[in-house]
């Protein structure tokens, strides 16, 4: 005859060690899965937070460095645009309350700086000459983006595209 556990048998009994190790790979395996999910909720989190700031017109900040944008704005564009961008007689317009300027976004502006404008460009309004990178050969690809971020302080207030 072999005696069978009772039940409330004594504490000192426990389960055996295969029904331990079944237990505890449910519990590193949910732990792992539960991990999986709040890092795809985290990022579903995170996307959708930036399509809401750029529908609600809250669009991501300029990629360049604005205070580093100013000292080449002053190197480079200033002759044409004046101190405060509001542009020089017969040099350069006014970029603070452009239309050209705020409906462009980052990229665009940074390339338009970078191959500058003719005078028989259809968009000009004043068929002034705007030479590549404003005359300064030496300005990169990161220079011109922190240029326009520099641009984008200048228009503080109106809408334009990043």
């Amino acid at each position: 005859m072999n005696p069978q556990p009772q039940q409330g048998s004594s504490p000192a009994e426990s389960p055996s060690p295969k029904a331990n190790s079944s237990v505890a790979g449910w519990i590193v395996g949910g732990a792992m899965g539960l991990l999986v999910i709040v890092g795809v909720v985290a990022l579903l989190i995170a996307m959708m937070f930036k399509a809401s700031t750029e529908v609600a017109g809250n669009p991501p900040a300029p990629r360049g460095d604005a205070v580093r944008g100013k000292t080449l704005y002053i190197q480079s564009c200033i002759s044409c645009h004046g101190p405060t961008g509001a542009g020089m007689p017969m040099q350069g317009g006014d970029i603070v309350h452009s239309d050209f300027v705020m409906k462009k976004t980052d990229q665009e502006l940074a390339d338009f700086i970078k191959r500058g404008r003719t005078p028989e460009d259809p968009e000009s309004t004043m068929q002034l000459l705007m030479p590549p990178n404003g005359g300064n050969f030496k300005l990169t690809d990161a220079d011109r983006l922190d240029i326009v971020a520099y641009l984008r302080t200048l228009n503080v207030g109106k809408q334009t595209k990043k």
